[in-house]
């Protein structure tokens, strides 16, 4: 008989994945785009099995051809004959699981067969848990790929450890590091490392935890001590080199591939949008040398302006954040920045903690509401605002001239980013700062658009006690977006007003991406934008003199019905061009409290925060619901004296921009519906600066316009000039 653990024979695929069609959705939305993206040969069903073969035989090919066979357990896998078929297979070749080919993983709660029922497997229930998770089953599969069973992680722990040790003894109070979180912060930090390094750690981990035993039997001496103090020193010197060398950064970014065309302007160069960078993961520059490049400009940015520097670091869960956030790691890193890496982390969470914190800058690795393709970085000030625009041009300039440098090493360890410590702070205050107190009654549906809000928002809900469903929780960022968040309910409201209804909530909260967008909808399915939010808190702090100057800051494209509406309560509106930024820049001026857009980015400039934090804004209007004689109906008669003038917003993508102001007859178009709109009527028209391709037609009416009437004019404007971009793109196809 072979023996099952031999490794030596080869294999076709890393991993064959073991489920239930009716749990496809799942596994081709989350599981499988993470394990390939880590560089696995994954065999499914679906794109694998030969056409033509029986459905038996295709099953024994792929159990044969691949190391590693993954049982997605649930419920509808545990009642399928074809499933339990697979298992078999598996267990035929190894009885009693010592080549551990078979590696289940818990999915949703189901009662397995006793055969099943022995062996340990990997829990996926838990959505805050999924990322760490992921990472146990890639290196656990990484490490069948070089022949040797890859060392099983340590319970989930934030990823860096503290500066200058590894593993330290508890110094009391909060912050102090005992030696089993230090292990367990090193387990993570490891978990994707390359086999031996793994290998080297499980040694130093045994011997570390054999000389704790032995101290506590035989008491304290020297040479325990001693002996401590060198399993440590070599734990450090493991941590620092997996640190020094995080995803290879440094080797690919000294290798001449990644340097052919340096010097040429396509390569160097990059602009900021209206919040931040911005492009296609895996191109420049959000690729590896573009982060790198960024990275590396910030740090002479922050070190021009302090000797000793802290920066934030956060990202979302796009699949391409940890690539891009290792590499502005491998750039910022100096021995006078200390960089607190919080790996997943909203946009909101990193500026409110930079501002308390007083870091000298806030990073935020994302796209916010743009499609999982893309990805980006956000920069923040010390007080969380965004970079004024002279700032970001000096930055543009920096970028375009260190192509010549090259990456250093990282010569210290990461700061001592307890994540977990700096979420519960962040939950906490935001709670504090709302001043809700007891249980809220309110019932509600949340939706974390598969983003960051996933792992910040539910355990401030938590710890509230609301009643509360979450949708769209999962942090593998292949989905961020994608049918779930505040810019698809925009689009299709009537969706999660009936996932309102069926779990006889109150109201549906819908975040964007990274955090930083709001959208609610109600029971009936009318649906709350950010002027709504904005018109709600104006009137309550007014009303409790909290609104200074009296007045609010928001876009030029917000509902002209806002001004007319506050005015009757005595408070002023201050309108801007469109972005956070500028309308943070009239707040910060003007020492004003409030302002936001329709999209939800709302602003709540009290002595804690700076920038737009949805999520603050959203425990405050429960809180102004629950003050409310109705809960649950209260929103809707909260808004019931703003009278919003028609307004409808056109936007799409498109394969082309062309010129507005030369484009032909387009003035003339633009003319003609604002003719027939009548008095008060106006038109705004604009090229996103944050969605390449993305072109927006809003047209308003007077008070007296009908809203079908702006309704048409705005889907005409957009019409023309899509049909213009197609037109062209004929005549281009017939001349070649």
């Amino acid at each position: 008989m072979k023996d099952p653990t031999n490794t030596t024979l080869i294999y076709r695929y890393d991993a064959f994945i073991s489920y239930s069609h009716r749990d496809k959705e799942w596994v081709h939305g989350a599981l499988l785009p993470r394990l390939e993206q880590a560089g696995l040969t994954i065999c499914i069903d679906t794109r694998d099995f030969g056409i033509g073969l029986p459905s038996l035989v295709n099953m024994e090919n792929a159990v044969q051809r691949s190391r590693k066979t993954l049982l997605v357990l649930t419920p509808d896998w545990v009642a399928s004959e074809w499933t339990d078929f697979e298992a078999l297979l598996i267990q035929t070749k190894d009885p009693v699981g010592r080549g551990r080919r078979m590696l289940p993983l818990m999915v949703r709660d189901c009662e397995l067969p006793d055969r099943l029922s022995i062996f340990t497997y990997l829990d996926l229930r838990n959505p805050a848990d999924f990322d760490f998770q992921m990472r146990r089953l890639v290196a656990e599969i990484r490490g069948a790929q070089q022949g040797t069973p890859a060392r099983r992680p340590a319970s989930p722990a934030p990823p860096s450890p503290p500066p200058g040790a590894g593993v330290s003894k508890a110094s009391g109070g909060r912050g102090g590091f005992s030696y089993e979180r230090g292990l367990a912060r090193l387990g993570e930090l490891l978990a994707n490392a390359d086999t031996e390094t793994m290998l080297n750690f499980a040694v130093l981990e045994a011997r570390l935890r054999e000389n704790l035993r032995a101290e506590e039997l035989y008491g304290s001496t020297e040479t325990l001590r001693h002996e401590r103090s060198r399993i440590i020193a070599e734990l450090n010197r493991l941590a620092l080199g997996v640190l020094a060398a995080r995803s290879t950064i440094y080797a690919e970014l000294r290798s001449n591939s990644m340097k052919e065309d340096a010097g040429s302007k396509k390569v160097t160069t990059v602009r900021f949008s209206a919040d931040g960078i911005r492009g296609i993961a895996g191109q420049w520059p959000m690729n590896r040398l573009g982060a790198w490049r960024i990275g590396t400009v910030i740090r002479e940015y922050v070190l021009q302006r302090a000797e000793q520097a802290t920066v934030f670091l956060g990202r979302d869960t796009r699949p391409s954040g940890a690539m891009l956030s290792d590499a502005l790691v491998a750039g910022l890193s100096c021995d006078t920045i200390t960089v607190i890496d919080l790996g997943i982390m909203t946009t909101p969470g990193i500026a409110y903690l930079t501002k308390k914190h007083k870091a000298n800058l806030g990073v935020i690795v994302t796209a916010s509401h743009n499609p999982p393709k893309y990805n980006g970085v956000k920069l923040l000030d010390s007080d969380g605002f965004r970079l004024p625009r002279d700032e970001e041009e000096k930055i543009e300039d920096l970028i375009a001239n260190v192509s010549s440098k090259q990456p250093r090493m990282v010569t210290r360890a990461l700061a001592p980013a307890d994540a977990t410590d700096l979420l519960n702070e962040y939950v906490a205050d935001q709670i504090k700062w709302s001043g809700l107190s007891g249980r809220p009654i309110t019932k509600l549906v949340v939706d974390c658009a598969n983003g960051a809000p996933a792992r910040v928002v539910p355990e401030v809900f938590r710890i509230l006690g609301t009643a509360t469903q979450f949708v769209n929780i999962g942090q593998d960022g292949a989905q961020i977006g994608r049918g779930s968040g505040s810019e698809y309910v925009r689009s299709e409201p009537h969706r999660f007003a009936r996932q309102v209804r069926d779990t006889d909530s109150d109201y549906g909260l819908a975040f964007d991406g990274d955090g930083d967008r709001l959208l609610i909808v109600d029971r009936d399915g009318r649906t709350y934008d950010g002027i709504d939010i904005l018109f709600v808190l104006a009137k309550y702090f007014h009303s409790k003199q909290l609104l200074k100057g009296a007045a609010i800051v928001t876009s030029d494209s917000a509902n002209r019905g806002l001004d007319d509406s506050l005015r009757e309560h005595g408070i002023a509106t201050i309108r801007t061009d469109n972005g956070d930024r500028n309308i943070e820049q009239v707040i910060r001026n003007q020492q004003l409290l409030l302002g936001g857009e329709s999209v939800g980015n709302i602003i709540i400039n009290d002595s804690h925060h700076g920038s737009a934090d949805p999520l603050l804004a959203a425990l405050w209007l429960i809180r102004i619901i629950e003050e409310g004689a109705r809960p649950g109906l209260e929103l809707q008669q909260l808004v019931s004296d703003y009278t919003k003038y028609p307004q409808f917003l056109a936007s799409g993508v498109l394969a082309d921009l062309p010129d507005l102001e030369t484009l032909p007859r387009f003035e003339d178009e633009k003319q003609r519906c604002h003719a027939q709109l009548g008095e008060g009527a106006r038109e705004k028209i604009w090229y996103s600066s944050t969605e390449p391709g993305r072109l927006n037609v809003m047209v308003e009416g007077g008070a007296a316009t009908d809203y079908d009437a702006v309704h048409d004019a705005a889907l005409r404007l957009y019409q023309f000039v899509e049909n213009a971009v197609r037109s062209e793109q004929r005549s281009s196809a017939a001349t070649s």
